[in-house]
């Protein structure tokens, strides 16, 4: 794969394998610099996508405990609907 084309992928999003380094000093060079940007932008987004699971798990939790907690209390005043009501 050319440096090109891998930067075409990386531009919508496909992050390609390293390239292999060959050729004139500066394409090395380049290339290397690609294969450290192209390894950044995979972090970045493997760590965004834990952190949204991370997000998204600590908003449902609390709705649940207090949905439980309303549920085990019965229909007193509507709490549990209130509750459901706010999940969406």
């Amino acid at each position: 794969m050319d440096l090109e084309h891998a930067a075409l992928q990386v531009g919508r999003g496909i992050i390609p394998p390293p390239l292999r380094e060959y050729g004139a000093s500066e394409v090395r060079s380049v290339t290397r610099a690609f294969n450290h940007m192209a390894a950044g932008v995979k972090q970045l987004a493997d760590d965004r996508t834990l952190l949204m699971a991370g997000v998204s798990h600590d908003l449902r939790t609390p709705l649940t405990r207090i949905r439980l907690a309303t549920e085990m209390m019965g229909e007193q005043d509507g709490l549990s609907r209130g509750v459901d009501q706010q999940r969406y």
